[in-house]
């Protein structure tokens, strides 16, 4: 059996002529905007991170990440733990983001280990003007940056939370998004205590938008176009 031609009409009259549609999968490594099937105009938006589940090519200042230590808000084995090592200095996981000044919304998938408080932080400053504390344990943000505009911790299932922050940097030079225990403190761990984190985006403007995966590069989901022709 062969089909083709489909079409579903809302006339109350019977068919009219056949008019062909197409939807269409762009690519692309900015955000978007776009008209979905149902006529709605949504925002597709580009993760500006690269390796956004394993964090490889990011720097580590005092601390180590394993990779498939457990599972992971989609169900695969791929959360990853991080664990701050036992120097006293500030423990630390960052991105350089690049120079340009612009509001961004960072966000990723945490849930507690052994430490139960997780700090992100954007911009080059420190935690307490440009970053948030979150608490993994309860589920709740513990200190806002003086600099920031919104944030958020939502649970997902399974210990797993998504957290945000919204903010817009100010300060010239290299943009960072960085992910501690509590970057201010600068006490010494104990070489295995950590927590686990999973799926880091961040995106131009003020809303986290749905989470896409990246790996090598800057990248986002597929454009959706409709055009009936």
């Amino acid at each position: 059996v062969y089909i083709w031609g489909l079409q579903v009409e809302e006339n109350g009259t019977g068919a009219t002529n056949f008019i062909p549609s197409t939807d269409t999968f762009t690519s692309r490594l900015g955000n978007a905007q776009y008209v979905d099937s149902n006529g709605i105009i949504r925002t597709s938006y580009a993760n500006r991170v690269i390796n956004s589940e394993t964090f490889s090519g990011w720097a580590l200042g005092n601390a180590s990440i394993t990779n498939n230590a457990t599972t992971a808000p989609d169900g695969t084995q791929t959360g990853n733990k991080w664990i701050a090592n036992t120097t006293a200095d500030r423990h630390r996981l960052q991105l350089n983001l690049g120079s340009d000044l612009l509001t961004y919304t960072a966000s990723i998938y945490a849930k507690a280990g052994e430490l139960t408080t997780i700090s992100l932080r954007l911009g080059r400053a420190l935690r307490d003007s440009e970053g948030v504390k979150f608490n993994l344990s309860t589920g709740a943000v513990i200190e806002n940056g003086t600099l920031i505009t919104s944030s958020s911790i939502t649970p997902v299932g399974d210990g797993w939370y998504r957290l945000t922050l919204t903010h817009t940097t100010t300060y010239a030079g290299a943009q960072y998004f960085v992910i501690s225990e509590d970057e201010v403190s600068q006490a010494a761990s104990d070489g295995s205590s950590g927590f686990f984190i999973w799926g880091a985006q961040v995106v131009k403007g003020s809303e986290a938008g749905d989470y896409y995966k990246t790996t090598g590069t800057i990248s986002g989901p597929p454009r959706y176009s409709h055009d009936p022709e």
